[in-house]
């Protein structure tokens, strides 16, 4: 596919399907997995199909994959009635969304950090082209999903937002209060080879712009000595570190036993569920 024959699919017109994205197109959870695991409850007939950048990415029966950056991706950019994101991509600079396309960014954490237009690291040169890459993609969005009445004004300000704000609390947050929890929970532990009477604690730092190797690459900032946490509570604890995804560094000291590195793991909301601390 050559990039002048783009414009191409936009004029065949918008099909009625749901594209999704999540986690830089590397895995299915968070917010989309959510949303379309509702959809399709409600709405069996509706095709969809999930962004993926290789092949590694396991989708549930019927979903199907869109490998990213190949002739599909672009068809479906250019052709799916709605698109729902967590992130400024895959809207990219050189894509205009069609006429009555409907994008619903569903963002991806609460704003405890300062994001997008609020984060002081940018530079005098670059602010001013970062705050225009970031308001012309706010513009393509519809609708902005909110987690609660604080972020509401934090995000709307940090985007450049206009357009509707839905303040409903975040999709994947639902899981934690869904009748078979608990049944959910067992399943996550028995995956990952854990006892049903151990303690589990969940150690996830983010990263750190302190901390920046180059672009997105990040080092890992562990602030926890692990060493000290096996000797403290290995006789009925066990320990789960998930790394930030764009921290590229391994974990150290991790054992399998008391200390496992479950940053692999595609859906952080499935190990919250698993987890007591």
């Amino acid at each position: 596919l050559r990039w002048q024959d783009f414009p191409a699919f936009l004029r065949q017109g918008l099909r009625d399907e749901v594209l999704f994205e999540s986690y830089e197109s590397r895995a299915y959870g968070d917010n989309a997995r959510a949303i379309y695991e509702e959809l399709r409850r409600r709405v069996p007939d509706l095709p969809c199909r999930w962004m993926v950048v290789d092949g590694q990415t396991a989708l549930p029966d019927g979903l199907e994959p869109v490998r990213r950056y190949g002739r599909d991706h672009f068809e479906a950019l250019a052709r799916a009635r709605y698109l729902v994101v967590p992130n400024y991509r895959p809207m990219e600079p050189w894509f205009e969304t069609p006429a009555e396309q409907v994008v619903l960014q569903t963002w991806h954490g609460a704003p405890f950090k300062r994001i997008a237009l609020d984060n002081p690291r940018w530079d005098a040169l670059t602010t001013q082209k970062h705050a225009e890459m970031i308001k012309g993609e706010s513009a393509r969005w519809d609708y902005l999903v909110s987690p609660n009445p604080p972020s509401t004004a934090i995000l709307r300000g940090a985007f450049g937002f206009e357009g509707e704000m839905l303040e409903t609390g975040y999709p994947r947050t639902d899981v934690f209060h869904a009748p078979d929890r608990e049944a959910r929970a067992a399943a996550v532990r028995r995956a990952l080879g854990l006892d049903a009477d151990v303690r589990v604690v969940l150690y996830a730092p983010t990263m750190r712009d302190d901390h920046r190797y180059s672009g997105n690459r990040y080092s890992l900032d562990m602030q926890l000595d692990l060493e000290a946490a096996r000797r403290e509570l290995a006789d009925d604890h066990v320990l789960l570190v998930r790394r930030h995804a764009k921290v590229i560094d391994s974990v150290p000291g991790v054992d399998g036993s008391f200390a496992l590195d479950v940053s692999s793991w595609p859906d952080v909301n499935e190990l919250l569920l698993a987890t007591d601390i």
